[in-house]
């Protein structure tokens, strides 16, 4: 679905169809563990209004443990509640979309249609992808014949190569969406095979249904979307952040001709610039490590500071993929069995052989360490300094 093409409930929104995002300049930075200064502008002059920055930005990111297979559904403590970045800060600063590694978001999926990039999504179980219901309307109530186009790519940082593919054997829509509609705009996916969680793919979890979010939060969205206003730009074959503060629903529902229900959350600048666009949907944002919202869809053009971008909020569903996982596991169909025993023994293998490297490298290290630190090595080495041949 392009920009272009309006859905049938409102003459201002657009599903937001794929994944990147718009900024105020072409960055070409790749965030690394090590680079929060950088990305958040720090320098000495805002020092005191930096370091609460960097407080606020650590609590902002997912943390990976490498090991959960399955998400768990969080509460959000209260005494958090009154954790904001400074809106005026951030816009001047932090904000603007960037690229970033997959390492940082490895809960983050690309969904490719034909071959095409076509939405995001979210890793919540090793089988299971949450993502827009508009992105997979065109299977709502058919058969898996709908879902022949479709595949999933986790682990990588870009939508068209590298990370592990799979595709997908059933889509599931809440009972109260409607195709076209933008309320309850959610479906779950069940792959044909587990994902092999680990460094670069992991399970992000979900909020508890009373989870608060309150205007000003920043919520971290991702996706490998349109980077141009108009949305019919190209998109990013890597993997973009941005960070968008949460509005006041009376604020939003100005900007909208229809009805903001309780399953959507508002987030944007009032100055514009940072948002999802086209070929964002479905994707995540993130607060807290948590997976709050959903990408669903925003005004004509993106970034644009009258329409702040529309997220489907995933506190309003959480009992109810929680009740489909558990209703539906993929272990209990007989024809993904045989599927999910060779992934399993291929899962093995791989973290076999990487922890045979690991072992490796870190023999190879301790011997040079060794070697350096001998009488030997260190006489030999002086005796060249001396003679001036080093």
């Amino acid at each position: 679905m392009q920009k272009s093409e309006v859905r049938t409930h409102s003459q201002k929104s657009v599903p937001r169809k794929t994944a990147e995002f718009v900024a105020t300049k072409n960055y070409s930075y790749i965030l690394e563990d090590s680079d929060e200064n950088e990305i958040l502008g720090h320098d000495s002059e805002d020092s005191h209004e930096s370091n609460e920055i960097i407080n606020i930005f650590d609590n902002l990111f997912f943390v990976n443990n490498k090991t959960s297979r399955r998400f768990q559904i969080k509460d959000r403590p209260l005494k958090d509640h009154k954790k904001r970045v400074p809106r005026t800060f951030a816009s001047r600063r932090i904000l603007g979309g960037k690229q970033t590694s997959i390492r940082m978001h490895p809960y983050n999926v690309a969904i490719s249609r034909q071959g095409m990039h076509w939405c995001g999504g979210s890793v919540i179980d090793e089988q299971w992808v949450l993502t827009a219901g508009h992105c997979m309307e065109v299977s709502h109530n058919s058969g898996v014949e709908k879902l022949s186009p479709f595949v999933v790519r986790a682990g990588s940082s870009f939508h068209n190569r590298g990370g592990y593919q799979a595709r997908i054997n059933k889509a599931f829509f809440p009972p109260s969406y409607i195709p076209g509609n933008a309320d309850y705009d959610f479906s779950l996916l069940r792959l044909d095979r587990p994902l092999p969680i680990g460094r670069n793919i992991a399970v992000i979890d979900l909020p508890f249904r009373k989870y608060r979010m309150v205007p000003g939060d920043m919520v971290v969205v991702t996706g490998w979307g349109s980077m141009q206003k108009s949305g019919r730009g190209e998109m990013s074959s890597r993997l973009r952040f941005v960070l968008v503060p949460v509005v006041e629903s009376h604020r939003c529902q100005r900007a909208y001709r229809f009805y903001i229900s309780p399953r959507m959350m508002c987030a944007g600048y009032p100055s514009g610039g940072r948002d999802a666009c086209n070929h964002d949907s479905g994707g995540p944002a993130v607060h807290d490590g948590v997976l709050v919202g959903l990408v669903s869809f925003g005004g004509r053009v993106c970034g644009d500071p009258k329409s702040p971008g529309v997220y489907s909020r995933v506190s309003e569903i959480s009992d109810w993929v929680n009740y489909t996982v558990h209703h539906n596991e993929a272990s209990a169909v007989p024809q993904l069995r045989e599927r999910i025993r060779k992934a399993r023994i291929k899962d093995n293998e791989i973290t076999r052989t990487n922890k045979q490297m690991r072992n490796k490298n870190d023999a190879i290290k301790n011997w040079l360490r060794n070697i350096i630190r001998s009488p030997v090595f260190l006489s030999k080495v002086k005796k060249r300094l001396q003679a001036g041949h080093l």
